[in-house]
């Protein structure tokens, strides 16, 4: 007995092509858009699931089970597999073929029933191989015009980038020569051609081919008209096919009878297919005058075509065909937008498993519904589309209308509970894929406001964390448009502000923030305006950047106002009982304690931690632990500081994943941990920080994020290739973005010239500072106060291990920098410059490099290094190589071990 194939999901699919090309799991996670922990999560189910022994029997035996590995992830995806053979149409899909591979826009325009999606698959099957760079099949039928881009993301697999919108993000993944088909458009044809011409005009080498009933007329757009089956010979053939499969005995005498049922229904396939499943149980007669029947009576129809009228016909004649319980099933899931599997049909039915099973097995004999997941893998159905429309018009009539749509919406809300619980799963993407159009669909059609406000939030939070923000934030402000009180709505716009966040940055979550303001002020009671006013004020002294700049005064009284119907900003936190506004208005408070931003009084944070901590909410938690960091720091502590930091990493498992203020505040928890880390010399910590980073997805979701902690900490640990590896990916993504002028950004492409340098790489390291230097302002880091130390750090360490340049180095890392995180980094190598080139002032330098030695553990290592080689110590060496490993330094450790052996 030959043992069943194992199913591979399309997620594990994409994975497992990615494996066999040798890309890494952190390559991997940046290709398909997921946390590298997830990648983990797939890579363990396919060694499980294959029996592969390890990741290169896995690469190996990838081969058999994915077509193409040499492409981008995925190929062309979710192109539908044939359930039959396609008859009668080798003409069009030459003449299809031929324009896919040399227009930019191929529209196929017929009516339905003829093929449209059957014939667009066969050439996107067919071509694939002209498109290296892969691309995908979208189907349109469940979309709205508010959601065709998330449908278009879904399909191939990526989610929105924080900065960018979500057709940005659609034209990253298809950029280079690709193939995308946009199948079934008519409904939401305007925004598939405001779609569609973007894409062409972003991207010259994508090809795209749209199935619809009516042309876009959109420039370059090129149409073929499918009509009917060209022959009577081919429509013939198609009807002996289908119906021997069904059971029925043909003979060859019989074919002018078989060509007048199919010139009855106009030649078109699905009819003929809807006509040839009832023939076993008819024969000719029956079948005949059945078509008789159903055709005259709608023959005095002038408001549909002759073709149109034939295939309505059809369907309304093969409906009324069905049993009483096949009716009420059909009818019932005609409410499903998309495909749905067993027990979803059975909970939108009304009805037994078993049960629907048999029905449903019985109208897939009848070719009204479709099983469309192939060999072993997870049952799911999906009804033709001009069967849905009928079926779903029998329904919309009938008295079971109001119940099935109140167990529809019921299933809805069931589903999005259970995958709100199942976010860390690998597999909760795709299942979400799978069901979000009918999510949106159940929404709408809900009538209850109360019941609506659960239902949007929780859709909210599903979109946001399968990446579509932009959705999110509508989602979020149409529940607060139907919350059932000023608290709901709160909550929801405070959601919609973080989702704007993610969109477009901290300046973006400020306005919306004071729209808010604004519309909270309008209740009758202020609590939640004040609440409002509040966070205003802690993310606008939190963030930076901001445009328009605000006024530090203007803030000053929005504060003030915020003691209105608040109450209680004066009372001991430890006496107040845990209220949102007090909370959010201590965080505030504290953000606003000193005389300029970001100078933050100690006191002050301190009791924001309270009564943040009171309150219970480990997101407002953390932004008063930030708080008290930025306090720390202020008054030169950035030790604790980075106790602080460790403190906000520890909350991040408590906070809820799934809401957008979560996001932001975990990226920032990294960011700063990080930082800090990095600051007070503590590499080891500063790797496993920016490793957690890479795990998470909220962080992975930023483009640059995760790769920029990770860089830096790596090039300071001494994983010297591993950093360059890592910079060239963030580079690429650099490159991707337009090369933005982000400052921050140099830090770790500096680590990566570090990186460069300490492995004798000169031209490396000169070509990463100069990409270094693209990222700020003027070009010149030297004019960087943040910058500046750092590359002055780099250029003295990779003096000090090549000894070449060593003057022009201490020239340049003696400099009196400004305070921050790197100035430790400059004053340490400066010490050891000196010492190497015995000058005069090598003796105030060490002293200057002593002053960060009590809160930078790297600069302590370096400045004793410098003295025990001045001395000629060896057992000193030594014992500073042990601070170099505890600190997590093991290029360090090793050089200085190497120092030793010279002495």
């Amino acid at each position: 007995m030959v043992a069943p194939t194992p199913t591979v999901s399309p997620r594990e699919r994409d994975v497992l092509a990615a494996i066999a090309r040798g890309a890494s799991n952190a390559e991997i996670a940046r290709a398909l858009v997921l946390s590298v922990r997830t990648v983990e999560s797939h890579v363990s189910a396919l060694l499980r699931k294959l029996g592969a022994a390890d990741r290169h029997q896995l690469a190996s035996m990838a081969a058999g089970l994915v077509d193409d590995v040499s492409r981008s992830p995925g190929g062309i995806r979710g192109v539908p597999a044939a359930r039959t053979s396609f008859i009668g149409r080798d003409e069009e899909i030459a003449s299809v073929r031929r324009l896919v591979t040399a227009s930019r826009i191929t529209t196929i325009v017929a009516p339905g029933g003829a093929g449209k999606t059957r014939l667009a698959a066969a050439v996107a099957g067919e071509v694939a191989d002209a498109f290296p760079s892969g691309g995908g099949f979208v189907d349109l039928v469940p979309a709205t015009p508010g959601s065709v881009a998330e449908s278009v993301a879904s399909a191939l697999g990526v989610a929105q980038q924080p900065g960018q919108s979500l057709e940005a993000t659609i034209a990253a993944r298809l950029r280079g020569r690709s193939l995308l088909v946009l199948d079934n458009c008519e409904h939401v044809a305007e925004s598939v051609a405001g779609l569609v011409s973007r894409l062409a005009e972003w991207l010259p080498e994508l090809s795209i081919l749209i199935t619809s009933r009516e042309r876009l007329a959109i420039p370059e757009e090129t149409v073929i008209y499918l009509g009917p089956l060209r022959s009577v010979e081919d429509a013939v053939a198609l009807f002996t096919e289908r119906a021997r499969s069904g059971g029925a005995d043909l003979d060859p005498a019989d074919q002018p009878r078989i060509a007048g049922i199919c010139e009855r229904v106009g030649r078109s396939p699905l009819a003929i297919e809807l006509a040839a499943a009832r023939f076993a149980s008819l024969g000719f007669n029956g079948l005949e005058v059945a078509l008789d029947d159903q055709l005259r009576a709608l023959a005095g129809s002038r408001a549909l075509s002759q073709r149109h009228r034939s295939m309505r016909a059809v369907v309304a004649w093969s409906y009324g065909l069905l049993a009483r319980d096949e009716r009420d099933v059909l009818a019932r899931i005609s409410l499903f937008s998309t495909t749905f599997d067993l027990p979803s049909a059975a909970s939108v039915a009304g009805a037994d498993v078993a049960v629907v099973a048999d029905i449903l097995g019985r109208l897939v004999d009848k070719s009204l519904v479709q099983r469309v997941a192939p060999g072993n893998g997870p049952a799911r159905w999906t009804i033709l589309e001009v069967v849905r429309q009928y079926a779903r018009e029998q329904l919309d009539e009938s008295a079971d209308h109001e119940s099935t749509v109140t167990a529809y919406v019921r299933w809805a809300g069931t589903i999005m509970g259970r995958l709100l619980g199942r976010i860390t799963e690998p597999t909760w993407q795709d299942d979400l894929d799978a069901v979000i159009d009918d999510i949106r669909q159940a929404i709408d059609v809900q009538p209850g406001a109360a019941e609506r406000y659960g239902l949007s939030v929780d859709a909210a939070r599903l979109v946001s964390m399968r990446g579509f923000t932009d959705e999110a934030v509508e989602r979020f402000r149409a529940a607060a448009d139907i919350a059932p009180d000023a608290g709901a709505e709160f909550a929801a716009l405070i959601q919609a502000a973080a989702a704007e966040h993610l969109v477009a940055g901290a300046g973006a979550q400020f306005q919306a923030l004071i729209r808010l303001a604004d519309r909270m002020g309008t209740h009758s009671s202020n609590r939640d305006a004040a609440g409002a006013l509040a966070v205003i004020v802690a993310t606008r002294f939190r963030g930076s950047n901001f445009d328009p700049p605000v006024d530090y005064d203007e803030l000053a009284a929005l504060i003030g106002t915020t003691r209105v119907g608040a109450g209680t900003e004066d009372a001991d936190p430890a006496q107040t009982p845990p209220d949102t506004v007090h909370a959010y208005r201590a965080v505030a408070r504290a953000w606003m304690s000193g005389s300029r931003p970001q100078e933050v009084e100690l006191e002050a944070a301190s009791m924001a931690v309270d009564a943040a901590q009171a309150f219970g909410d480990p997101a407002l938690t953390s932004a008063a632990l930030d708080a008290l960091c930025t306090a720390h720091a202020v008054r030169g502590e950035p030790a604790s500081s980075f106790d602080v930091c460790r403190r906000r990493l520890d909350l991040v498992s408590r906070m809820d994943a799934t809401l957008p203020q979560t996001a932001v505040e975990v990226v920032d928890a990294y960011r700063a941990a990080s930082t800090y880390a990095v600051a007070v010399g503590e590499i080891a910590a500063a790797v496993d920080t920016a490793r957690r980073a890479a795990a998470d997805p909220n962080v992975t979701a930023h483009p640059y994020a995760a790769d920029g902690m990770l860089v830096t900490a790596l090039a300071l640990a001494g994983e010297h290739a591993e950093t360059q590896r890592l910079g060239e990916i963030l580079w690429s993504r650099i490159e991707a973005a337009g090369r933005p002028r982000h400052a921050p950004l140099a830090v770790p492409l500096l680590a990566a010239a570090l990186a460069a340098g300490l492995s004798d790489d000169d031209a490396g390291m000169r070509r990463w500072r100069a990409r270094a230097a693209t990222m700020t302002a003027d070009g010149v880091l030297a004019n960087s106060p943040n910058l500046a130390p750092w590359e002055a750090f780099v250029r003295g360490r990779v003096a000090l291990h090549s000894g070449t340049d060593l003057e022009e180095a201490l020239a340049a890392a003696s400099v009196d920098f400004t305070s921050g995180r790197f100035d430790g980094y400059a004053a340490a190598v400066a010490a050891e410059l000196a010492m190497r080139l015995s000058e005069a002032e090598a003796d105030e330098l060490v002293e200057r490099a002593a002053g960060y030695t009590t809160h930078n553990r790297w600069a302590a290592a370096s400045r004793e290094r410098a003295l025990a080689q001045r001395a000629g110590d060896t057992a000193a060496l030594t014992e500073v190589a042990e601070c170099w490993a505890r600190i997590g330094a093991e290029f360090e450790r090793s050089a200085t071990l190497e120092l030793a052996r010279e002495v």
